[in-house]
């Protein structure tokens, strides 16, 4: 809306003429070339490159800058479960996990990234789709040290397993909460750890993944943070 305001952008984006998705695939196109384009800046003078999405807690950036020390990881989820009164409880579980993994790692989640609208998913538009695809598995995901995937209830995503298995392959560490029950081997597939059903087991292995001397370090600097 606010570029439609713009003289320069309605001559460049909406002009008579043009496909009423002009702008946005053209958005989407700016979009990835400077993801890239800065990504090769960055490799050419050998400095770290991070995609952050818009709506993540400050602390990542401090933390990126400030505590490089920190392991990374990307926190996936059925997104199906984010929508409803029927799923608050679900919704809940994943906000007070992503809360207690955050005192310990950097945390990328998805959820901060703009949701596709429901116009996009009741019509299938492949530039949005494609662009949600190239953002999650290029962008956010190479980047971490591993993911984390949580199904509060059973649920199909194929995005959560698709994610799953580029984190596998590109040698990332991946830990999967999965209710108990039967589950998919697709899903445990591409999994390097036993599949936790419940988050206090999660919790106690992680921490131990992690390490004492990590873990100290890091509740330290919790303790600090909460004090500032």
């Amino acid at each position: 809306r606010k570029l439609r305001k713009r003289e320069q952008w309605q001559r460049e984006f909406f002009s008579r003429g043009l496909h009423k998705t002009y702008a946005v695939e053209k958005i989407l196109d700016w979009q990835s070339a400077e993801v890239e384009i800065t990504r090769m800046w960055a490799q050419r003078d050998n400095k770290p490159f991070y995609v952050i999405p818009t709506k993540s807690h400050q602390n990542v950036l401090y933390r990126l800058i400030f505590e490089q020390w920190r392991k990374m990881f990307y926190v996936g989820m059925p997104l199906t479960l984010l929508n409803g009164e029927k799923f608050a409880d679900a919704r809940k579980r994943i906000n007070n996990l992503i809360e207690w993994i955050g005192r310990y790692v950097i945390v990328i989640d998805p959820r901060h990234v703009e949701p596709l609208s429901k116009q996009h998913l009741a019509s299938i538009y492949p530039p949005m789709y494609d662009q949600v695809v190239r953002r999650d598995l290029l962008w956010l995901i190479p980047q971490c040290d591993g993911m984390i995937a949580f199904f509060p209830e059973v649920a199909f995503s194929a995005g959560v397993t698709c994610e799953i298995r580029e984190v596998h392959e590109t040698n990332g560490e991946v830990f999967l909460i999965y209710p108990q029950g039967a589950i998919s081997p697709f899903l445990t597939r591409w999994t390097d750890n036993p599949v936790f059903r419940n988050e206090r087991d999660f919790k106690r292995y992680f921490l131990k993944w992690l390490g004492p001397s990590y873990v100290k370090k890091a509740e330290h600097s919790y303790e600090v943070d909460k004090r500032l």
